[in-house]
């Protein structure tokens, strides 16, 4: 069962908003995908030498002592030989931030200077995100009921 979050709420009531404008969105994350240098995300993170035409370094998804992670520029996506960890700039932001997609794509929207538009959300996508933090409320005062009444028996 999962316990819902604020990121939870926050994401539902923004993907709702991709939703109700999603052919904007789609040309923000094409925009996104065509500006975003995965070499420079990703070495902000790890440590990457030049092999050939890629760049290698120490996979940040495991612990390993010798490189089997790879960046292709070309291609611009990443892959771990030892985890199996694959990806472009979108898929590596989400791992390694441990965020949502809409919120990956907000963030490099933002590095590289892409203006999002606007998402206004209709009164029903307002009502839906409204319950949505009704129902966190009361999920994390359940959760700190159960929390308690662990650690007192």
């Amino acid at each position: 069962m999962e316990i819902c979050t604020q990121n939870t709420v926050n994401r539902i009531g923004k993907e709702e908003a991709v939703m109700s404008s999603k052919g904007a969105w789609d040309e923000v994350k094409d925009r996104v995908r065509e500006v975003a240098d995965i070499v420079q995300v990703v070495g902000e993170h790890v440590r990457l030498k030049k092999a050939g035409g890629s760049y290698t370094g120490l996979c940040p998804f495991h612990g390993e002592k010798t490189s089997s992670f790879s960046v292709n520029p070309q291609r611009q996506f990443f892959h771990c030989f030892g985890c199996h960890e694959s990806g472009d700039v979108f898929s590596f932001m989400m791992k390694y931030h441990h965020m949502t997609f809409p919120d990956a794509l907000k963030e490099l929207a933002r590095r590289y200077q892409i203006d999002l538009p606007e998402s206004h959300l209709t009164d029903a996508e307002r009502e839906r995100v409204r319950q949505r933090e009704q129902l966190y409320q009361v999920n994390k005062e359940a959760a700190r009921i159960f929390h308690a009444t662990l650690v007192s028996s």
